[in-house]
């Protein structure tokens, strides 16, 4: 099961930041698109990042019974990533729902956790340790050095 099976949509993040969703001439839209700021394009960019951010807590592979609360909790994922990319300035001033937004998504990722254990899942261990990723970059050739590596 990919996890495009509980990817939320454009539409399902302007559900939750229905505000954010304003054209240029104020038009509420819904969703984003090429006329909201944020763009569809750079949204889609955060949806995936705020979809990783679940399968990291869960794992990526969820049992069909979960894939609609999943799909939400990544949504608000998606929503305090926006939050915090593009209007920072107003999250410690009160005039974002950062906060709300935030409470409801750790109430919602604790749910969809249980969820998973209840319907046979398995959710990674807490500060289980990672898959290591190697990527040694080899240096630029210097014209002193010789040996095993520099020929």
């Amino acid at each position: 099961m990919p996890v495009s099976d509980w990817t939320p949509g454009l539409a399902d993040v302007g559900a939750i930041l229905r505000a954010r969703t304003k054209d240029v001439v104020g038009n509420e839209l819904g969703t984003f698109t090429v006329d909201t700021r944020p763009t569809d394009v750079e949204v889609s960019a955060l949806i995936s990042q705020g979809v990783a951010d679940v399968a990291m807590a869960t794992g990526s592979e969820l049992p069909a019974s979960v894939w609609n609360d999943a799909k939400s909790v990544a949504a608000f994922a998606t929503a305090l990533r926006v939050e915090l990319s593009y209007f920072p300035e107003q999250i410690n001033t009160g005039r974002s729902p950062y906060q709300q937004l935030k409470q409801l998504y750790d109430d919602m990722l604790k749910r969809l956790l249980t969820a998973v254990e209840s319907s046979g899942g398995e959710v990674p261990a807490s500060g289980a340790p990672m898959r290591p990723v190697y990527n040694f970059p080899v240096p630029p050739r210097h014209p002193l050095l010789r040996g095993a590596y520099y020929p």
